[in-house]
């Protein structure tokens, strides 16, 4: 079948033309294309292309954009915390000076007892002067008031004169100058607080006789033992021979006494170190009580200690005086040594006031039948009377006729109590009843 073409008016092919132009440009127009020219118009040569235009190329889909993330949950805000103090001003730096370090005062211990002195009742005195002064009051004997000033001196708590404080030797005797006035409890207190004393033979040896004298006899030996300094002196060694006696070792007793004896001769010490060493009967031999260590030797030996108390040092006849467990003729026959030496028997602190009445009446050569029997009263002997009364006599250092020995408070105890007449005598005591006018002592 052949296709015909329809014969269609002219003006009708150049409007159907136009209307495809016009399309075919506002297509292109909405593409990104290049602009192209338009096709020729149709003329009777050339047929007009009755195919539809290109479509154009479908346009790529959109990605889609990513959802917004989540946000945060948000958290609590939190409290401020207040703000901390400003820090004070930083101190400009002080500028360190060094110093020597000063040795302690040893003059600045004391006693314990209130003396009414001041610190500086040193200050200007000559040191040179200090060294020769303070050693004589210990050893020379001492007006009553004289000693009582230089016991306060001595244990009042001062600067040491300008130079003195560190001198040890010095140190030593002014508490030795204390302890040789009577107070061997205030000198051991000055000794506990000052340092250095097993360093110095001086300090050493006062703290050792303060020890012996309160019967702290352990102590004296604990201390010698452990002897920085002096220790081949002869009075340590002295000492060392009766500690090793007190420890039974006689062996080493005997040996440090014969070396003792080739350093230092002392015939006291002599017998009654070879006594304590070798065990023999001392029956009879007197006691002695110059010093510490001899007051030791004589207890430890069994000694009447009685009739050397009127010659006995000073501290230790307050010690007996003080010492409550000794009978109390004993006590007071101690204190009247103090007495006689015009102390104060208050301030020894005698804790019985009947051994203070006796003791002053003994000082002062007045003993009573009445006291007599009143110290037998508070005594522990269970003793009569009569011996009491002997024991007065003889702490009151009277003279016994010729060829009679006045008896000692202890000694008195061992002998059969005698009779009153034969005791006793019409002076100095008031007689109760008639008696013989010249004083009779048993004899034998």
């Amino acid at each position: 079948m052949s296709l015909k073409t329809t014969p269609r008016h002219p003006a009708f092919g150049a409007a159907l033309a136009a209307a495809l132009v016009l399309s075919a440009g506002a297509a292109e127009a909405q593409l990104p294309q290049a602009l192209k020219p338009p096709p020729p118009a149709a003329t009777d040569s050339t047929p007009l292309s009755t195919a539809p235009p290109a479509a154009p190329p479908p346009a790529a889909p959109a990605s889609p954009e990513p959802a917004p993330a989540a946000a945060p949950p948000a958290e609590a805000t939190p409290t401020p915390e207040p703000a901390p103090p400003e820090p004070p001003p930083i101190a400009p730096p002080v500028a360190v000076q060094a110093a020597p370090l000063q040795a302690p005062d040893l003059f600045s211990t004391a006693s314990g007892r209130p003396t009414g002195l001041t610190s500086d009742l040193w200050a200007g005195a000559s040191l040179d002067l200090a060294r020769v002064v303070i050693p004589m009051a210990a050893a020379r004997p001492l007006s009553p008031a004289a000693a009582a000033f230089a016991s306060r001196v001595m244990s009042t708590s001062a600067n040491a004169p300008d130079g003195g404080g560190g001198d040890a030797d010095l140190a030593a005797a002014r508490i030795g100058v204390v302890l040789s006035l009577g107070d061997a409890a205030g000198a051991r207190t000055m000794l506990e607080r000052t340092p250095g004393v097993r360093q110095n033979a001086a300090l050493s040896q006062v703290a050792a006789e303060a020890d012996l004298v309160l019967g702290r006899e352990d102590e004296a030996c604990a201390l010698v033992d452990s002897l920085a300094a002096g220790k081949d002196a002869p009075y340590f060694r002295r000492l060392r021979a009766y500690c090793l006696v007190k420890a039974g070792d006689k062996g080493g007793a005997q040996l440090a006494y014969d070396l003792t004896e080739e350093q230092a001769k002392d015939d006291i010490y002599k017998r009654l170190m070879s006594a304590a060493v070798s065990g023999a009967p001392v029956a009879g031999q007197p006691a002695s009580l110059r010093n510490g260590l001899e007051y030791a030797l004589s207890r430890r030996l069994g000694l009447d200690i009685a009739p050397a108390l009127d010659k006995a040092w000073t501290p230790i006849a307050v010690a007996v005086a003080r010492d409550a467990s000794a009978p109390t003729e004993l006590q007071a026959a101690a204190a009247a040594r103090i007495a006689r030496l015009k102390a104060d028997l208050d301030k020894i602190s005698i804790p019985n006031p009947v051994v203070r009445e006796a003791a002053q009446s003994l000082a002062d050569g007045k003993p009573s039948p009445d006291l007599a029997e009143r110290l037998a009263g508070e005594g522990h002997s269970g003793q009569v009377v009569a011996q009491q009364a002997l024991a007065l006599y003889a702490a009151a250092g009277r003279r016994a006729p010729d060829g009679c020995a006045p008896p000692s408070p202890v000694s008195t105890l061992a002998r059969p109590a005698p009779t009153r007449r034969a005791c006793w005598s019409s002076t100095p005591f008031p007689p109760r009843a008639p008696r013989a006018t010249r004083p009779s002592w048993p004899c034998g």
